[in-house]
């Protein structure tokens, strides 16, 4: 496994822990209901998430990020990783902006759950064929 994936991995990872971390401190946090300042928190966790994915592609050379195309066909593993998180932070902004405007309770934030355990597993299953090829 190249540098560059290496470091993508990383990168996958600390968005992972980052909005499991999130999504799970706002569901404990919902327990009594849902108010308007919650989306301030949802906000927080979306920036937390976002700002170091952007500062990662941000310090890619221009090669590397060119390469960022071709992982679709080459870095499957990889692809369906992001894309899972991609999902699930689309579900935490739904339920902030749908938090903000009514606030009535934690409607598509669960449904962010069953894919952020799907993304810890492909996350541990690439941690696992990092030594390998493939």
């Amino acid at each position: 496994m190249t540098d560059y994936d290496q470091w993508l991995w990383r990168a996958l990872s600390r968005t992972f822990l980052v909005l499991a971390l999130g999504v799970t401190g706002l569901l404990v946090t919902l327990g009594d209901g849902a108010r308007r300042g919650d989306s301030v928190l949802g906000a927080l966790v979306l920036a937390a998430t976002a700002l170091p994915l952007a500062m990662t592609v941000r310090g890619m050379d221009p090669n590397a990020r060119r390469k960022l195309r071709e992982l679709p066909r080459h870095r499957r593993l990889l692809t369906l990783t992001a894309l899972l998180l991609a999902c699930a932070a689309a579900l935490l902004a739904l339920w902030t902006l749908v938090n903000l405007v009514l606030p009535v309770g934690s409607a598509p934030l669960p449904l962010a759950v069953p894919l952020l355990a799907a993304a810890g597993l492909t996350t541990a299953l690439g941690r696992r064929t990092r030594g390998r090829r493939h």
